[in-house]
């Protein structure tokens, strides 16, 4: 089976919801960010998505791609985190969930496992407008992390922007920086996810 078949299965595992941003769940190989302790707990990435005008969304679903170092053990539930939007940036906390999250093998990058990460059981609703989204193990052990891999997303969604990254991000407040090629922290690159839920209709 392909990556990309497997892919597209995962878009259509929820009976009743559809995929209604396509960031590319097909790990480049190229860059990943950490977004797990216990090495970088306070780590915290986002990249960004677009409800269109005249829609609202109901996000049930959120699915993305981790290379797990080999020490680092899974907690088996993932946070996903919701900020606003202020002139191409995060801004304030809109939403949050913590759900048990399945995980299936995708490949071996750098010697690191790599797995497409299904987080179920989101209620997050939200109107039109450019939002930050990204997830985070707050129950992980072990030794090392988990980095959120990178993808084409920037060809399959191309009014995205780029990434940012909080290395202080502490009681839903961060320093955010762009992931702009300078230093460690990539370039230019987007992560690999995928949003899934419903567009709500008239007064749902």
């Amino acid at each position: 089976m392909t990556l990309a078949l497997i892919a597209a299965l995962v878009g259509l595992s929820q009976a009743g919801d559809v995929v209604l941003w396509d960031n590319d769940l097909q790990a480049n190989g190229v860059s990943g960010m950490a977004v797990s302790g216990p090495r970088f707990p306070t780590t915290r990435v986002a990249d960004d998505f677009i409800v269109p005008d005249g829609q609202r969304w109901h996000i049930k679903r959120f699915t993305y791609v981790a290379a797990n170092e080999p020490t680092w053990k899974d907690g088996g539930i993932s946070e996903i985190c919701v900020w606003s939007d202020s002139g191409g940036r995060p801004e304030k906390t809109v939403a949050e969930g913590i759900s048990p999250h399945s995980r299936s093998f995708q490949a071996v990058i750098d010697g690191m496992d790599c797995y497409i990460y299904t987080v179920k059981g989101l209620d997050i609703v939200l109107p039109p407008g450019r939002y930050w989204i990204g997830p985070h193990h707050p129950e992980a052990s072990g030794e090392g992390t988990s980095w959120w891999m990178t993808s084409g997303g920037g060809k399959r969604e191309p009014a995205n922007l780029q990434g940012w990254v909080s290395h202080d991000y502490q009681d839903g407040k961060g320093n955010w920086t762009p992931l702009d090629g300078n230093g460690w922290d990539g370039g230019y690159w987007h992560q690999a996810f995928q949003i899934g839920g419903r567009v709500l209709r008239g007064g749902e």
